[in-house]
């Protein structure tokens, strides 16, 4: 076998992948009668037995899959194994592909009763030393555990091991594998907050030593930094309590990051770390101690140009409210000001956290968030009367004004312009969680305070769900 990627397999665009993206293309505007006339097409090439012919026709089914996904379910029987056993073909980049292609079946698998198998093949793959077959099959990793729920869970254990040990000998040896070992093994911790993954014991004891490790030992100069930092962001979360034994060395390390930024990649991975650790740790949080740092650190990233940084800046800020409020009690004014001037909508992400932040805010300092409330509905609805509003602030603004309603229904109701009919049919299409539940109590409170709201037959629904 070929352990080197060689030169007869460029990595640039090139006449082939023109070919796949046009073979994309007519897949999405052919659909079923494409099929008949790839699929005999893609056999006869695939039993060639000759590897560039394999890799192509192997390649064509991976560039219909969008396309032609309904149509071709009547053939997986025929689709799916011809996959496979590309994923164990002698040559490397047949291997390659066919991990690339079946990543474009992820939602069929389970269905179909090929998950095993593929999850086998790809656990295979990851064993290789082909820089290219690893590129494809952590690829193909990521993208199938984000869409195949619990059936990743008797393999999380095993793909774990294998993503951080790849991570530790690509960490500074290969940088392009060592971004895509993170994204894997983020993406893999990320499905342990579902209990889709790893158990949160299981990520403590063979994840978190290794990538903390990684994470303090990291010149901050260096591009391996941020990627770290991401994926320990995940760990944290996934690792829950567990990961408290390193919850120091790692919440002072970002303070002294924080203190002399070199980079915006830095700073918003460093902050979602701190984000991490605050939602993770909850009121222990406030443990860590230096509070005074901690908070210049934050005033200032707040105020910062970068719309990357604001925005993970406020994401922190509403961890901290949520769950370890007491950090901003001394200057509460402060935070809620600086919140409310950044839901403007010219920056949406940086928008977006804000007024989430807003509505935790709300809940942990209740009559203390008197004075705010009504700027922060009028704020919310006209958020929710623009057309350009995106739909995840949309909903977010939805959540805030109903927190604000759990205790101040007043100031929700007399907003000019509030469409509360509109609110309760965005509240209802969010998934539901402890925050959606509040947002929704809130709402009601809002609804009964006024007795015309009663008449509505939406709203008598939405009271009954209680």
């Amino acid at each position: 076998d070929d352990d080197d990627d060689d030169d007869d397999q460029p990595a640039d665009w090139n006449t082939r992948k023109c070919c796949a993206a046009t073979l994309d293309m007519c897949a999405n505007l052919m659909g079923e009668e494409l099929v008949p006339v790839v699929l005999p097409l893609v056999r006869r090439e695939i039993g060639c037995g000759v590897p560039l012919r394999i890799e192509a026709a192997v390649l064509a089914l991976g560039a219909v899959a969008e396309g032609c996904m309904r149509h071709l379910r009547d053939h997986f029987h025929i689709v799916l194994p011809a996959i496979v056993n590309a994923m164990r073909h002698e040559t490397y980049y047949v291997r390659a592909i066919a991990c690339w292609s079946i990543s474009r079946y992820s939602s069929a698998l389970v269905p179909a009763r090929a998950f095993g198998h593929v999850m086998e093949q790809l656990l295979a793959r990851l064993a290789e030393t082909s820089p290219r077959v690893l590129e494809a099959a952590l690829s193909s990793v990521a993208t199938i555990v984000e869409t195949s729920g619990p059936a990743v869970i008797p393999y999380a254990n095993r793909l774990l091991d294998c993503l951080v040990t790849g991570l530790q000998q690509t960490f500074r040896e290969n940088h392009k594998l060592m971004v895509i070992y993170c994204d894997a093994l983020g993406t893999l911790t990320d499905a342990s907050k579902d209990g889709d993954g790893p158990r949160a014991e299981i990520v403590a004891e063979r994840a978190c030593p290794v990538v903390t490790s990684l994470f303090l030992q990291n010149e901050l100069a260096t591009k391996r930094f941020a990627p770290i930092g991401e994926v320990l962001a995940s760990l944290i979360v996934a690792a829950k309590q567990h990961f408290a034994p390193y919850s120091q060395s790692v919440y002072m390390r970002c303070l002294r990051v924080l203190e002399n930024p070199t980079d915006d990649d830095v700073v918003v991975a460093v902050l979602d770390i701190l984000s991490s650790l605050a939602e993770g740790l909850g009121e222990d949080f406030k443990q860590l101690g230096e509070p005074e740092l901690f908070l210049e650190n934050l005033k200032k990233c707040c105020e910062m140009l970068s719309t990357d940084v604001r925005q993970s800046s406020f994401a922190l800020l509403g961890d901290v409210a949520n769950n370890s409020a007491e950090f901003l009690e001394a200057d509460f004014e402060f935070w809620a000001e600086i919140s409310i001037r950044n839901t403007d909508a010219i920056a949406p992400p940086v928008c977006n956290n804000a007024v989430w932040c807003l509505g935790r805010m709300a809940k942990s300092f209740g009559e203390r968030f008197a004075p705010f409330a009504q700027q922060v509905a009028r704020d919310c609805v006209r958020l929710l009367n623009s057309p350009e509003t995106p739909r995840t602030l949309t909903e977010n603004a939805v959540i805030t004004m109903g927190t604000l309603g759990v205790k101040f229904p007043g100031a929700v109701n007399g907003t000019y312009g509030l469409d509360l009919e509109k609110c309760v049919s965005i509240i209802q299409s969010v998934r539901p969680s402890e925050e959606i539940e509040m947002a929704k109590q809130g709402l009601r409170h809002v609804i009964r305070s006024e007795a015309r709201h009663l008449e509505i037959p939406l709203f008598a629904a939405f009271l009954n769900e209680e």
